[in-house]
């Protein structure tokens, strides 16, 4: 297997898979209701909600200079809070994520190595970095998640 598809394998198993440390990011939100995404902690915690759109948003990002395009987000268009609180929102949020999960994984899949060993788009790392970069990203926010819906699942 060359390079590029060991990077997606392993998106795609800290995703929907069986990764090593533990829960896929999808596992982690199994069982998580709308009321659970959209419930806050306190401690100014984001929702569940907002950090999976959060993770949406990252993929879509990393996608876009894969393609090469220099994307540089605004701040406000980063964790932004929900417009709307429903199951139908819930839902969306959810298949936004998916949808840009598949996007990069099969745009990951055609990588050249010398495409991998060139600079992301407008930054001064190269995509290898960005990729592996994008599967801690989503690693990480996976932990909050589960550490967020343990703390809802107590409250109740």
């Amino acid at each position: 297997m060359d390079e590029a598809n060991r990077i997606a394998e392993l998106l795609r198993k800290t995703y929907c898979g069986e990764p090593w440390h533990g829960p896929s990011l999808r596992e982690t939100l199994v069982g998580v209701t709308p009321e659970m995404a959209y419930s806050q902690l306190s401690g100014g915690l984001h929702m569940i909600s907002v950090i999976v759109d959060h993770i949406a948003f990252w993929m879509e990002i990393v996608r876009q200079r894969l393609d090469g395009k220099i994307v540089e987000p605004e701040p406000e268009d980063d964790w932004c809070a929900p417009t709307e609180m429903t199951e139908n929102a819930w839902d969306k949020t959810l298949a936004r994520m998916e949808t840009a999960f598949e996007s990069l994984v099969n745009r990951i899949r055609v990588l050249t190595p010398a495409q991998l060993e060139s600079p992301a788009s407008g930054k001064n790392y190269d995509n290898y970095t960005m990729l592996h970069g994008i599967i801690d990203h989503n690693v990480y926010h996976s932990g909050q998640i589960a550490l967020l819906r343990k703390g809802l699942i107590q409250r109740k």
